[in-house]
């Protein structure tokens, strides 16, 4: 899961991903497989 957009204690935006990639907002350069993170 993915969460994004903080406002009010919660979360405006999320997403789940089962694949693909994921690129921080704050290091717009890297790119993350999601396979990586959820041992798929």
């Amino acid at each position: 899961m993915v969460f994004r957009e903080a406002l009010d204690g919660n979360y405006a935006t999320l997403f789940t991903l089962a694949s693909g990639t994921i690129q921080p907002l704050a290091f717009d350069d890297i790119s993350i497989l999601v396979e990586r993170i959820i041992n798929k």
